[in-house]
C-alpha cells in the first residue's frame, strides 16, 4: 500500500477517473455484445421450432427453452470476457506508466526489450 500511495502521489484522481470510466466502457461494451443475442431470443422463429402455435409439445417447449439458455450463455460468457480483461489491461498500462514516471523505469525495460547479441 506505502508502494501504491508513492506511485499516485499527485495524479490519483487521473488513475481513479481512468479506472472508473474503463470499468464503465467494458460494461457498455459487454451490454452492446449481450443485447443482439438477447434481441434473437424474442424472435418466435429464431430458437428452435418455430411452429409452436397455440398448444405446443412438452418437446417443443424444451428445444425453444434449450436454445434460449444457450444463446443467454454464449452472450453473458461474451460479455464477462470483456468485463473481466479489458479493465486488467487498462490498469497493467496505468502502473508501467506510473513506474515509468516515478520510478525512471524507462532505461530498465530499453534493455530488457534490446535483441541480444547473436553468438
Amino acid at each position: 500500500m506505502r508502494r501504491s500511495s508513492k506511485l499516485v502521489r499527485g495524479d490519483w484522481w487521473r488513475i481513479f477517473g481512468i479506472t472508473l470510466l474503463t470499468g464503465v466502457m467494458a460494461g457498455i461494451a459487454a451490454y452492446v455484445i449481450q443485447l443482439p443475442l438477447s434481441l434473437v431470443q424474442m424472435l418466435p422463429g429464431a430458437i428452435g421450432s418455430s411452429d409452436l402455435g397455440s398448444d405446443p409439445t412438452g418437446s417443443q417447449v424444451m428445444v425453444y427453452l434449450g436454445g434460449a439458455i444457450v444463446l443467454s450463455l454464449v452472450s453473458q460468457l461474451i460479455g464477462q470476457v470483456v468485463v473481466a480483461a479489458f479493465p486488467q489491461l487498462i490498469a497493467s498500462l496505468l502502473y508501467i506508466d506510473r513506474r515509468i514516471r516515478t520510478e525512471n523505469l524507462a532505461p530498465t525495460l530499453a534493455e530488457a526489450a534490446a535483441v541480444p547479441p547473436a553468438y
